[in-house]
């Protein structure tokens, strides 16, 4: 078994954070009302059920073959209540919400079996289509039913990870122990049948050598695997950075990995894939892990999808009050705010909760810092053992620009952030700030975190990009051009995840 060492540009590593996901798992009950997001509320485009119509587990209740997505299911038994709009990840949605009468059993996808590889490719995509399976990772696992902008034939390499680059991740023993590594190879062996000219790569950024035995021993012999030991720095789980530190292949701001003909997903989505074509399991739940100092319980919960933040956060908060927290989707730099009443997706791995932090800490000048991160050397939590607490809070106003290079050092794009962001704030935008490599920036926020002064350097620069597009300074042409681009002539990924 060979093992390639990745390296990262730039990034920061989160250590010591209070409110880590434990290991272990809880099976959590199907609530009494569930709202399942089905579309963005732009598309018009209606479920198959409707107010009173009883639902079984597993049924598909919406779907549309005139765009890229992949079938919605029932995770429960039960009766649709009603079709109604939602804000739900920076996007207007529709969403079923549905009573729950049981979340037993579920209604088994048709061509799934333990001897699906006696199937051919067609039976294969036909089954991850209508498991929704297909929808998994960021930008969906491609199909002949154009559940993704490429086809399988386009696949030139899948890339499955497990970074340990967010403040909170989820256990990965979770889908590899007791079992969960053979599950998670035959998944494998799934997605190499129906994208077969892609090369596997799968990246760890902890104990990843045990990790890799694991997978190793469990292996179909005639399935061919490459390993890559990742450091579990963030943002090492963006596709820019994967495809740089796996690949060495560039990627331009605002494109995914799909557009330069890779597959990027994590090990429970392969292990869903199993689920899917060999048990028959539709997609109905997921497992996420508690993360953050405003839960009490930090463990992991297998939920039903469109199960609330609310449900699952009942009876679990260290505040009284839920106005005093903050929920976040999947990351603590970049994910979506979620409100108590917002559903858990098809795509949520980690639930966050924060401390809504407002106003300044009294005598905040003459605290050592014993629990706070800190890039430079500010607090004491810098050079001793202390468990180290998130908040909402900024800790500080903004201030002048130091030219202090923070920014620079975690940069993942190897920009100049402090040097390009004056030029958005002058609305100075032209050619120079393209030359400086404005483009190259991933959103991935790292500098405004680090930054001592406070200063929103990443809204900045993702404001800059915008306006130079809408000025036509770059087109898409170009970037397809520069960097091979390709599905870029379907439409979006039309899914409300």
């Amino acid at each position: 078994m060979k093992v390639q060492n990745g390296k990262i540009t730039g990034g920061y590593e989160f250590k010591q954070f209070l409110g880590q996901p434990e290991s272990g798992l809880v099976v959590q009950e199907a609530p009494e009302y569930l709202f399942v997001p089905l579309c963005s509320a732009s598309l018009g485009i209606k479920p198959l059920v409707r107010a009173g119509d009883k639902v079984k587990s597993g049924q598909i209740v919406w779907q549309d073959n005139d765009s890229i997505s992949s079938p919605v299911h029932s995770p429960v038994n039960g009766v649709v209540k009603s079709v109604q709009k939602m804000n739900y990840l920076d996007d207007e949605i529709l969403s079923l919400k549905i009573e729950s009468a049981s979340s037993e059993g579920w209604e088994s996808v048709p061509g799934s079996g333990s001897e699906w590889n006696k199937l051919g490719k067609d039976e294969i995509e036909k089954i991850l289509y209508l498991s929704g399976t297909s929808a998994l990772g960021a930008e969906g696992i491609p199909t002949r039913f154009r559940t993704a902008v490429i086809s399988p034939e386009e696949v030139k390499h899948i890339i499955v990870h497990y970074t340990f680059a967010e403040v909170y991740n989820p256990d990965i023993s979770l889908f590899l122990d007791n079992g969960g590594a053979r599950k998670f190879t035959e998944g494998l062996a799934v997605l190499a049948k129906i994208m077969d000219q892609a090369e596997i790569h799968i990246a760890v950024g902890i104990n990843s050598s045990t990790w890799f035995q694991v997978i190793e021993n469990a292996l179909p012999e005639d399935l061919s695997v490459e390993y890559h030991r990742v450091k579990p720095k963030y943002p090492q789980n963006h596709d820019s950075v994967l495809l740089k530190t796996i690949l060495n292949l560039d990627l331009p701001t605002s494109y995914s990995g799909m557009n330069r003909g890779v597959v990027i997903i994590g090990i429970q989505d392969v292990c869903q894939v199993y689920d899917a074509v060999v048990t028959g399991k539709p997609l109905v739940d997921r497992i996420i892990a508690l993360g953050g100092p405003g839960f009490k319980d930090h463990s992991h919960r297998q939920v039903k999808i469109g199960t609330t933040v609310a449900a699952i956060a009942t009876n679990n908060l260290s505040f009284d009050d839920p106005e005093d927290l903050r929920f976040i989707n999947n990351s603590v730099l970049t994910g979506s705010t979620l409100s108590p009443e917002s559903p858990i997706g098809r795509n949520s791995e980690v639930l966050v909760a924060l401390e809504e932090k407002r106003g300044q800490e009294l005598m905040f000048f003459a605290r050592p810092g014993f629990g706070k991160d800190s890039y430079s050397n500010t607090f004491a939590a810098k050079f001793l053992p202390f468990t180290r607490k998130v908040s909402t809070n900024l800790n500080g106003e903004v201030r002048a620009c130091l030219s202090c290079g923070f920014c620079q050092n975690v940069c993942p794009g190897g920009i100049l952030p402090n040097i390009l962001f004056p030029y958005v704030e002058r609305k100075m935008l032209d050619e120079t700030v393209i030359q400086y490599g404005i483009f190259k920036c991933i959103d991935c926020n790292l500098c405004s975190y680090v930054c001592p002064s406070k200063i929103p350097v990443a809204s900045h620069l993702k404001e800059g990009k915008k306006e130079l597009l809408s000025e036509a300074f770059v087109s898409e042409k170009d970037f397809i051009n520069a960097y091979n681009l390709i599905g870029l002539g379907e439409a979006t990924d039309e899914e409300s995840e």
